[in-house]
């Protein structure tokens, strides 16, 4: 890690609890909004519990993939990665509900998750 002193380890610190504080917002925000979303969806509650496994699906990819990307990009540039594709996932998400497409909004949410493990 480039630079040890007390600053540096203060910084990383605070980049790795926002990259946990962002994913941990981008599940809050959706849990509380399902309702509303299976009603805009017209879909039923077992569409709605299939996009939840996607939630697993992607952890379990996340933890895959975390390892190897890191050896790869440098936690840097993985954690500036990570947040631009949340960023992108959760406006194409907003996309997607708004045209009422749910092979886009689970398209959406699996990278998603997966990069914010």
């Amino acid at each position: 890690m480039p630079g040890t002193g007390r600053s540096a380890l203060v910084r990383w610190r605070w980049a790795v609890t926002a990259a946990f504080g962002l994913g941990g917002i981008t599940v809050s925000a959706w849990g509380p909004r399902l309702p509303a979303i299976k009603a805009a969806l017209g879909t039923g509650t077992a569409t709605i519990g299939l996009l939840l496994a996607g939630v697993t699906v992607g952890a379990i990819l996340g933890l895959l993939v975390s390892t190897p990307v890191l050896h790869w990009l440098g936690s840097r540039r993985s954690l500036a990665g990570a947040l631009l594709l949340i960023a992108a996932a959760m406006t194409a998400l907003g996309l997607a509900l708004m045209l009422g497409s749910v092979p886009l909004v689970a398209t959406c949410r699996v990278p998603e998750l997966v990069w914010s493990i």
